[in-house]
């Protein structure tokens, strides 16, 4: 039998405990990314800049069907934690198997949404006629994965509720390594395109899934699986909802806001949504580090709220800002310092690159004011209190990223005006967080 690998939160230093929570978690955003990254490098190197464009064009709409499951895995991730802090094994134990059911069916809805809206919903994103082809076979082969994809979402948000955020990375890293060495056979030997991509991104999210699985199922702690008793606690499936809903209900109205922005992009042509898609494949590498101490904060917060330990969700939520605001200058002095090079890696068009700059600077530059965002809010989620950030979140990123598309964008429709639209909304945002986080703890302390 096998043991996790969990990490003591409601004791001791806190500092050494989240870096070693942040690290593994930091890096499993990163190979996450860097294996999605192969996807669109491999095809802007080996297939065309149409069938690469296509595929980022695509991405948006993925991200916002998924955001609505990947914040009910939150939910998971919070409740287990509470209920850890609190020392109720049988709970956590209801709690696992709750949530490994309810991945998959939402995966599998997920899949049935997809395949009947995909072509619909290309039209509605205004995806160029010349790549609509390939983004919708791109798009329905993906969508298969989703019920695979959720469950690592999931259980991975299991063994996270425990501070063990290394297991998570190892099934990432299997699945990613597999998913490379597929990808290339189906590019260079069978001319595969875009489709074979997402075939082997399947391949992928079926390995990681399968293999955190059996971790959970061979394991002797609180988190076993036991096949027989994969079934849906209502108690646990409200709780998680609490939790969960809002923060995934705020994930759909940000993606709904990019996909506007999207939207907005595909009008400027072919090559200036290949050089977003490339510098959104670098940008999206800082936000996953940077994010990973928002997640870590969440977890620290909840297992000691459970335990009832204030000061000590206060003070993780203080040190992970500190961490964070290191992470942040050497982040994004690196990418802005190697620019080129990283472009470069996408693709060989120099206008394509020139596109991708232009996004860099206007976004990477501002990423900081996005971690402050996401900080608050992991750590108001950690409290239990998920609706507030959501709400705030619909108020200022929505509606200050909506009005400047529908304003400022038309009056001067190039890139660098669309991508400003992300710094401003995240500054608005984090000004009215942040005032009710503090008035919020002042609360709690009461």
């Amino acid at each position: 039998m096998m043991h996790t690998q969990g990490v003591d939160m409601t004791h001791g230093p806190l500092s050494r405990k989240i870096w070693l929570m942040a690290i593994p978690l930091a890096l499993t955003g990163v190979i996450q990314q860097f294996f999605n990254a192969a996807d669109i490098a491999m095809i802007g190197r080996f297939v065309d800049e149409q069938s690469m464009a296509a595929v980022g064009g695509c991405a948006p709409l993925i991200t916002t069907l998924l955001s609505l499951f990947i914040g009910l895995s939150i939910g998971t991730n919070v409740v287990l934690a509470g209920f850890i802090g609190q020392d109720k094994s049988d709970k956590v134990r209801d709690g696992v198997h709750t949530s490994v059911t309810m991945a998959f069916l939402c995966g599998l809805a997920l899949t049935l949404i997809g395949e009947m809206a995909a072509r619909p919903m290309l039209l509605w994103l205004q995806v160029p006629a010349e790549i609509m082809d390939i983004a919708e076979i791109y798009l329905r082969i993906l969508f298969l994965e989703q019920p695979f994809l959720l469950l690592y979402n999931f259980e991975s948000s299991i063994f996270r509720a425990v501070g063990d955020t290394r297991t998570p990375l190892l099934a990432l890293s299997l699945g990613g390594i597999c998913k490379i060495l597929l990808n290339l056979v189906i590019l260079l030997v069978f001319h595969g395109g875009a489709g074979g991509v997402a075939i082997g991104s399947i391949v992928a999210n079926l390995i990681s899934a399968l293999f955190l699985l059996w971790r959970l199922h061979r394991t002797d702690s609180m988190l076993h699986v036991n096949f027989h008793q994969l079934t849906m606690h209502r108690d646990i499936v409200r709780r998680i909802l609490k939790i969960g809903l809002p923060a995934g209900l705020q994930g759909i109205v940000f993606c709904l806001s990019n996909l506007i922005i999207q939207t907005a992009l595909n009008s400027l042509g072919p090559d200036v949504m290949a050089g977003s898609a490339a510098g959104y494949n670098i940008e999206i590498f800082v936000y996953f580090m940077m994010y990973a101490m928002a997640q870590v904060n969440t977890t620290v917060v909840g297992q000691n709220y459970g335990a009832r330990e204030l000061s000590r969700c206060r003070k993780a939520t203080r040190i992970c800002f500190k961490q964070t605001a290191i992470l942040s200058v050497v982040l994004i002095a690196f990418v802005l310092l190697f620019a080129d090079p990283l472009l470069h890696l996408f693709t060989t068009n120099d206008t394509v690159i020139a596109y991708g700059k232009v996004r860099l600077h206007c976004v990477v530059c501002f990423e900081w004011l996005n971690a402050i965002l996401d900080l608050y809010a992991g750590s108001l989620r950690g409290y239990g209190n998920s609706l507030i950030p959501a709400i705030i979140s619909l108020i200022g990123i929505c509606g200050v990223r909506i009005t400047w598309v529908y304003t400022a964008f038309p009056l001067f429709p190039t890139l660098q005006t669309l991508m400003l639209c992300y710094p401003a909304s995240w500054a608005v945002t984090d000004v009215v967080l942040a005032g009710v986080y503090h008035l919020y703890i002042r609360q709690l302390g009461k």
